[in-house]
């Protein structure tokens, strides 16, 4: 029986296609998550938590003669436009563990996340995600560290002076020499709050919303008049952004309150991530 060669060539070839080894086909890149951050990364977050978490009194008054702990992991939740809400305490380390010490504690860590000046909000591609994260920390005095003692040691001001909150990485000076903080017991506010601040820059800077959707971070100083000045423009690559432009509608604001320690108006540094 004759061979049908053209037949046997073009099964080989469509036997080699069968067995061959799959083509390496490329998975669309994945977008890069960038988790939310404190505004001066960790360190800043350990120094703020320092100076502006507070025991309260009642836990050295019910101490027994015996240390003061004080510590918590917060399980937070930032939204994003960088506002930062709790969602959960675990781990609590109180001492003495006295129900009304507790929740004394509670309170005053609700208190200090709300007072928490806006976190950089987390970002998938370039754009603004809720995230959560953790603030963990832990303190202990000895029995023989007294109130009075521990207001000193966290450098607790009297009521009548502006005390040294922390200062930005730059240390940071107003036009006329005046140093620059970061965080304050009342921080700055546009007239009318922080919906009203949106409104100004959506009518403003209705040119900075780009197809992509990516963020803008605008770093600028609500000096004790509040008055705006220093202002720098963040741009991710990919936007075409005119700083100069943004610069010359951000001099032109209203008057902030300006923000305020110990009901001193002081300059304060402010972060506004915008998009």
């Amino acid at each position: 029986m004759p061979f049908n060669l053209p037949g046997i060539i073009l099964f080989i070839i469509l036997t080699a296609r069968l067995f061959s080894a799959p083509e390496n086909k490329q998975e669309p890149p994945q977008e890069i998550f960038k988790k939310a951050e404190f505004p001066g990364g960790r360190q800043a977050l350990n120094s703020y938590i320092d100076t502006h978490l507070i025991i309260p009194a009642i836990a050295f008054e019910r101490r027994d003669n015996k240390e003061v702990i004080f510590g918590a992991d917060i399980i937070i939740r930032v939204a994003m436009d960088g506002s930062v809400k709790i969602l959960k305490l675990q781990k609590m380390h109180v001492q003495p563990n006295d129900p009304a010490v507790i929740s004394a504690v509670k309170m005053e860590l609700q208190k200090f996340i709300q007072q928490m000046p806006k976190w950089m909000p987390a970002t998938k591609g370039g754009t603004p995600v809720a995230a959560l994260d953790t603030i963990s920390f832990i303190e202990s005095y000895a029995p023989d560290v007294n109130f009075a003692a521990y207001q000193k040691l966290k450098n607790i001001p009297p009521a009548d002076k502006p005390k040294n909150t922390v200062i930005s990485s730059a240390d940071l000076k107003t036009k006329d020499g005046k140093r620059v903080y970061t965080f304050v017991q009342s921080p700055p506010v546009f007239p009318g709050g922080d919906k009203a601040l949106q409104t100004y820059l959506v009518q403003n800077l209705a040119y900075l919303r780009q197809s992509n959707e990516k963020l803008v971070v605008l770093h600028l100083v609500i000096n004790e008049k509040g008055e705006t000045e220093d202002i720098k423009v963040v741009k991710p690559q990919g936007i075409t952004l005119n700083s100069a432009e943004v610069e010359a509608v951000l001099q032109k604001m209203p008057i902030w309150s300006p923000g305020k320690q110990n009901n001193w108006p002081i300059p304060v540094s402010y972060t506004l991530p915008i998009r």
